[in-house]
């Protein structure tokens, strides 16, 4: 898996700033607890699908 990132920017225009923000800071925070970036990347991005979904 590449870096958090690189994905978000591969994703382009497909992901909104705002929900790219929220990944970012969300991955920041795992970490910030002791979660593996990979983990923290991976967590980060299925709680923004998730509350993407909830809209």
């Amino acid at each position: 898996m590449g870096s958090l990132t690189g994905c978000l920017a591969k994703a382009g225009k497909n992901v909104s700033r705002a929900d790219k923000d929220a990944i970012m800071a969300r991955a920041k925070a795992l970490r910030d607890e002791g979660t593996a970036a990979a983990d923290a990347a991976m967590m980060a991005v299925d709680e923004q699908i998730a509350a993407v979904r909830a809209l």
